[in-house]
């Protein structure tokens, strides 16, 4: 089986919105790269793959579960304790 590096970027399905991003070796297949990243990673849904290793790259952010939790005002960070 030929193969190559993959980052995949997982969602978990707990319910919890967890993410997670590794670096895998898996089949040249699109399809079948996610199938096998996914059997590894229980728990957890791929939702993107990109050519190559990059997971130590990366950086994930909490993501608004809701619009209610969305809103236009603006936060300046030289505001907040600590600075």
């Amino acid at each position: 089986m030929n193969s190559r590096p993959w980052t995949a970027v997982m969602l978990s399905n707990d319910g919890f919105n967890k993410v997670r991003v590794v670096d895998e070796y898996a089949p040249i297949s699109k399809k079948e790269a996610k199938n096998i990243i996914q059997e590894k990673h229980k728990g957890y849904l791929v939702v993107t793959l990109i050519l190559g290793f990059h997971a130590s790259h990366a950086h994930t952010f909490r993501s608004v579960k809701n619009s209610t939790q969305a809103s236009n005002s603006i936060i300046d960070p030289f505001e907040m304790p600590g600075f």
